[in-house]
């Protein structure tokens, strides 16, 4: 893939796994591991799922939360890209009021549209729930 962001989001250490939806139903991680079991892929699994800045991820059938709440995992990975080290695992990010975090918010954004199809803005209710 020749996508800048992607080509960014690679450097920067994001391992990605796709899985085609359209050849599997109900497909899980747990099934994914047995099928890679000894393997250089299944160390990268565990390594994925020990790294507290992974973001690992059920395209398809996620809820609007589900979305928003990973969007807000990977602006708090590309924070800690820009140096910028988030404490709390339960900050969010398009509540911080600086510009590494409204950049990272909007990475993060562009990182769903790029992989799955999935546009923040329609999720973006949730936050004015929230108030």
């Amino acid at each position: 893939m020749t996508n800048p962001l992607f080509q960014m989001l690679e450097q920067k250490g994001l391992l990605l796994i796709l899985i085609d939806s359209s050849e599997t139903e109900h497909l899980t991680l747990d099934m994914v591991k047995t099928w890679v079991k000894g393997s250089k892929a299944e160390k990268q699994i565990k390594a994925l799922e020990e790294n507290p800045l992974s973001v690992i991820s059920h395209v398809g059938e996620r809820t609007d939360q589900q979305i928003l709440d990973q969007t807000n995992q990977i602006a708090i990975f590309f924070l800690a890209a820009m140096g910028f080290q988030v404490e709390d695992r339960n900050t969010k990010v398009y509540e911080l009021n600086n510009t590494r975090a409204a950049n990272a918010w909007s990475y993060a954004r562009s990182v769903q549209l790029l992989l799955t199809q999935t546009d923040v803005d329609d999720c973006m209710y949730l936050i004015d729930e929230e108030s």
